[in-house]
C-alpha cells in the first residue's frame, strides 16, 4: 500500500523543529510530490503559546506568542503549487481538555479559531479539510461532544468540508513521550476497544467523515486484528477509513527515530489487506525526506521509493492521483445555498423592506433590516418584483411571494413612469419624482419585473407593460441616455458594454412576450456585441467602453475593464448558447469567463477587483479594489453553469476557490441577507444590506441560481 499522504508538525514540541525557511518547505514538498504524497494534515495550528500562523484571537485571548512566519499561508500556498489538499489542523491547548478536564473550554477556543481561520484562508483552493487535533485513545471525559461539535462546526462553515480524526490505540506502547519506559503491561483488549470505539463513532457520525488509527501503539502481530475492527466500524457508522502509518520508531530508547524500513512496510501490508482506503503518515519533514535532519530519513525514502515502484510494476496499486482534491461533490454545497435562500434572504426583505404606508419597497437597509432612507430606486424596486415573481414562477407559488411583488408593481404603475413611458431612476417615499428618466436600467428591470408577474398572473397588462417597455429600450440604445448625456457631443463617443450584456438576459427573460422574429434579431445583434465588438482579442479581456466602430480607446474609460460585467454576461451567453444548440459558443463563453476571472484574481488577499485598468495603470475609480457582493454572486453562477454544461474541472476547482472566499466574508448568519462592500483584504467595508446600488435581486437570483445548478 502507498503512502499518499503526510501530517505537517512545525509545532515540533516533542521532536525537534527543522528551523527551515520557505526555500526548504518548498524543496520538501517537491520531494512529497515526487513519493505520490496528494495530502497534507496540519497536525496542530497551535500549542499552549506557540502558534503556526498569526492568530490575533489566540495572541489576544490566551497569549500565544506572534509568530515570525505565517506558515499555513506558506503551506497552503505550497499545496496549490504541487496539487495537494491541505487539511488545517484546530489549536489544542494542551491544558484545558487534557489537564483540567474542561472541554467545553477547549471547544469554545476552537469555534473561535475555525471562523477566523476560514475567513483568512478558507478562500485558498488548496484548504480541502479539517484536522480535529484533540487525540485520544478511549472514551475519554468528554471527547464525544468535543468532536461532534467541533466537526459540525468546521463542516457548517466551510460548505460541508471532510473532517478527519487521527485516534490512537491503547495498547501496550500507548506511552506518553515524556515517559522513559517503551511499553505497559496494561493495555485495552481488541473487544474493549471495539466496543467504546463503536460508541463514540455512534456519536460523532455526519460531523466526522474520515478516521486514520495511529498504528504505532500496539506490536505489530497485533495490527491486522485491530485494522479489520477498525474499518468495520467505520464503514458500520459511514466513514472513511484511512490508517496514520507512523514512520518513526516507538521501540527505540531515543524518542525519536526513522523507523526501520521493514517495520514500516509490514504496517502498509496490514492496511492494504484489511482494505483500508488510504495511508498518510506521521510525519515525512521528520523522518521520511531527503532533507530531514536525520540522515536516516533519506535512507528510509529510498527504500519506500524502491518499494514503491514494485508494487507499480506487479500492478499491484495504482499510481498516485496527480491532485489531491476529491471528486466534485455539488449536493455537498446545495443545501447551503437553498437554506441560505429561503431561510436568511427572502424572509430578510419580506419582513424590512415593505412599506405599507405609500407602497413600494424600502431598499436603504442597515445590519439590521432599519431603515435608513425612504427614497425608492425605481430599477430596485424592479429587481424587487421581478425576484418574488421568479420565484413564485420557478420555485414554488407561496402566495406571500405573489403578493409582495404585486405589492412593489402597484406602486411601479402608478408613479414609475414619465409622460413618454420611461421610467424615473428615483422617486422619494411617496412616489414624486427625484431624479429624470437618465437611467435605461431602470426600465430594463421594469421589463424584467413586469415579464414574470405576466407570467404569475395571467394578466394581459403586465405583459403589454413589458412589451412596451422593451420596444422602448431598443428604440433607445444607441443613445440611451438622450439628453441627460453629460458627455460633449462628438468630442470621444464611447458606448458601454452594460447594455448589450442586459439585453442577452432580457431577451430570454421575456421571450415569450416577443415575436420571433424579433427574438432572434435580438440574440443575434447581442452575441455579436459581446462577443466581438467589447472582446479585446490581443488580452483576451472584454473591454467596459469601446468606440462606436469597435475600436480601444487610449483613455481612462476605454481601457477599463469591470471583471465582474464581464463574467456576469458570459452566463448570459451560456444560456443564449443553451437556447441555440451551440456548444462552441458555450465553450468560448466559458474560456473567456476564466481568462477575466484569472485576470481580475486578487493573488495577495483574495476576491475579485472591482475594477481595472487592462494596460494595467491606475484607474480613476477610487473604489476599484473593494470586493463587491454582486462581483463575486454573478461569478458563482457562471462557473458552476461553465462545469455543468462543458464538465470543465476548471470551473469546479475555481467554484470551491470562490465559495470558500465569499461566504466567510459577505453573508451575515446573524441578521441574514449579505453585506454588500468589502475593503481590498476582505473586511465589511460598509454594514448595510441595502441602498442606491443594492437590492433584492443580486443574492437572491445568485442563491436560486447555484442551488438549482448544484441540485441539477
Amino acid at each position: 500500500m502507498l503512502i499518499t499522504g503526510t501530517f505537517l508538525d512545525e509545532i515540533s514540541h516533542d521532536i525537534p523543529h527543522q528551523n527551515w525557511s520557505r526555500r526548504e518547505w518548498d524543496a520538501d514538498f517537491a520531494h512529497m510530490k515526487r513519493m505520490g504524497i496528494d495530502t497534507l494534515i496540519l497536525i496542530r495550528s497551535g500549542y499552549k503559546r506557540w502558534l503556526t500562523y498569526p492568530s490575533e484571537y489566540l495572541m489576544e485571548a490566551e497569549g500565544c506568542f506572534r509568530p515570525p512566519v505565517d506558515l499555513v499561508r506558506q503551506f497552503l500556498e505550497l499545496a496549490g503549487k504541487y496539487g495537494m489538499a491541505f487539511y488545517f489542523g484546530l489549536y489544542d491547548s494542551g491544558k484545558y481538555w487534557w489537564e483540567q478536564g474542561n472541554y467545553q473550554k477547549e471547544v469554545d477556543i476552537n469555534l473561535r479559531v475555525i471562523d477566523e481561520v476560514w475567513k483568512n484562508y478558507g478562500w485558498m483552493p488548496s484548504f480541502k479539510g479539517w484536522y480535529l487535533s484533540q487525540e485520544v485513545s478511549r472514551r475519554t471525559g468528554s471527547i464525544t461532544g468535543l468532536y461532534r461539535r467541533l466537526g459540525e462546526h468546521c463542516k457548517g462553515v466551510s460548505g460541508g468540508l471532510p473532517t478527519l480524526i487521527s485516534p490512537y490505540i491503547d495498547g501496550t506502547k500507548a506511552i506518553l513521550s515524556s515517559q522513559p519506559s517503551l511499553s505497559r503491561e496494561q493495555a485495552i483488549t481488541l473487544e474493549e476497544h471495539e466496543r467504546e470505539w463503536d460508541e463514540i463513532f455512534d456519536g460523532i457520525k455526519g460531523a466526522v467523515d474520515i478516521v486514520a488509527f495511529q498504528d504505532g501503539h500496539v506490536e505489530l502481530h497485533e495490527l491486522a486484528d485491530y485494522f479489520s475492527v477498525n474499518k468495520k466500524l467505520a464503514d458500520k457508522h459511514g466513514m472513511r477509513s484511512w490508517t496514520n502509518a507512523e514512520n518513526f520508531d516507538r521501540d527505540m530508547p531515543i524518542k525519536f527515530l526513522p523507523i526501520k524500513w521493514e517495520k514500516l512496510r509490514m504496517k502498509l501490508e496490514a492496511a492494504r489487506a484489511a482494505g483500508v482506503e488510504k495511508a498518510i503518515t506521521f510525519e515525512f519533514s521528520h523522518f521520511m525526506s531527503p532533507q530531514s535532519a536525520y540522515l536516516q530519513a533519506g535512507h528510509l525514502f529510498n527504500r519506500y521509493m524502491e518499494y514503491a515502484g514494485e508494487l507499480k510494476k506487479q500492478g499491484r496499486v495504482a499510481a498516485p492521483a496527480p491532485s489531491g482534491g476529491q471528486q466534485p461533490a455539488p449536493a455537498l454545497y446545495a443545501q447551503t445555498y437553498r437554506e441560505e435562500l429561503l431561510e436568511r434572504v427572502l424572509p430578510f426583505w419580506m419582513k424590512h423592506s415593505r412599506d405599507e404606508e405609500h407602497g413600494g419597497y424600502f431598499t436603504c437597509l442597515e445590519r439590521d433590516g432599519k431603515v435608513f432612507d425612504t427614497d425608492k430606486f425605481t430599477w430596485l424596486q424592479g429587481r424587487e418584483v421581478w425576484t418574488f415573481s421568479k420565484l413564485y414562477n420557478q420555485l414554488e407559488q407561496r402566495p406571500e411571494w405573489l403578493e409582495m411583488a404585486l405589492h412593489g408593481a402597484r406602486f411601479l404603475q402608478q408613479h414609475g413612469m414619465d409622460e413618454n413611458g420611461n421610467w424615473y431612476f428615483a422617486l422619494n417615499r411617496q412616489g414624486r419624482p427625484l431624479v429624470q428618466a437618465y437611467n435605461i436600467f431602470s426600465d430594463c428591470f421594469a421589463t424584467m419585473a413586469f415579464g414574470q408577474l405576466a407570467t404569475a398572473t395571467r394578466k394581459a397588462e403586465y405583459a403589454d407593460l413589458a412589451k412596451r417597455t422593451f420596444l422602448n429600450i431598443l428604440q433607445r440604445q444607441d443613445d440611451p441616455k438622450g439628453p441627460y448625456n453629460k458627455a460633449y457631443p462628438g468630442s470621444r463617443p464611447l458606448k458601454n458594454f452594460a447594455l448589450p450584456m442586459i439585453l442577452c438576459n432580457l431577451t430570454l427573460e421575456i421571450e415569450h412576450l416577443l415575436e420571433p422574429g424579433l427574438v432572434e434579431q435580438a440574440i443575434r445583434n447581442c452575441i455579436h456585441e459581446v462577443m466581438e465588438v467589447f472582446y479585446d482579442e490581443e488580452t483576451g479581456l472584454t473591454l467596459e467602453n469601446v468606440t462606436p466602430e469597435g475600436r480601444r480607446s487610449d483613455s481612462f474609460d476605454g481601457r477599463l475593464l469591470n471583471p465582474g460585467h464581464a463574467i456576469e454576461a458570459m452566463w448570459f451567453i451560456m444560456d443564449l448558447g443553451e437556447r441555440l444548440g451551440d456548444k462552441k459558443l458555450i465553450e468560448t463563453a466559458r474560456d473567456r469567463m476564466l481568462r477575466m476571472l484569472e485576470y481580475g484574481w486578487d493573488e495577495a488577499f483574495g476576491g475579485i477587483f472591482y475594477f481595472l485598468d487592462i494596460d494595467g495603470h491606475p484607474v480613476q475609480q477610487l473604489e476599484w479594489d473593494q470586493k463587491l457582493w454582486w462581483v463575486h454572486l454573478e461569478t458563482l453562477v457562471a462557473l458552476l453553469k461553465g462545469y455543468r454544461h462543458t464538465g470543465d474541472m476548471r470551473c469546479w476547482q475555481w467554484f470551491e476557490r470562490l465559495h470558500h472566499y465569499t461566504w466567510p466574508r459577505f453573508s451575515d448568519p446573524e441578521y441574514g441577507e449579505w453585506f454588500g462592500y468589502l475593503n481590498r483584504t476582505g473586511e465589511v467595508l460598509l454594514p448595510l444590506k441595502g441602498g442606491k446600488w443594492k437590492g433584492c435581486f443580486h443574492v437572491p437570483r445568485g442563491l436560486y441560481q447555484c442551488w438549482s445548478l448544484l441540485n441539477g
